[in-house]
């Protein structure tokens, strides 16, 4: 009869490591998780307050050009973007300003400037780096 009992007996220490080590993978993951969504959304909101800031101050600097921007979801982006024609020394102009606004407020991320025309003659989008 002793021998019928030694076959059903388990570790118990090993079912403990495992069941802690399951449990703490676990945990591990779902902290990763939440740590990767909890950062887009904080870069995500800090970008919107940024190109909201930019916007306003565009429109208040050329009253007469009609100005959209956001915050990129997977890069570090701000898009300015401008559904108008404009001339080559309105688009110089404001460039400029943008990257003069960037240096005085220490902006961080990288601003892509859009013209409307950008997209008919597929002409890459001027970027405002840091």
């Amino acid at each position: 009869m002793r021998s019928a009992n030694l076959t059903h007996t388990r570790n118990p220490r090993w079912s403990d490591y495992f069941l802690r080590t399951l449990t703490i993978l676990i945990i591990v993951i779902v902290a990763s998780v939440v740590w990767q969504i909890v950062s887009i959304q904080l870069r995500l909101s800090r970008n919107r307050a940024i190109a909201d800031r930019l916007v306003e101050s565009l429109h208040s600097r050329f009253p007469d050009i009609t100005f959209h921007g956001g915050p990129s979801y997977e890069r570090e982006v701000i898009y300015i973007n401008i559904n108008e024609h404009l001339d080559k020394a309105t688009k110089r102009e404001i460039e400029q300003w943008l990257r003069q606004q960037k240096a005085e407020q220490k902006i961080a991320p990288e601003i892509e400037l859009r013209f409307s025309e950008d997209y008919v003659d597929e002409s890459s989008p001027i970027r405002i780096e840091p």
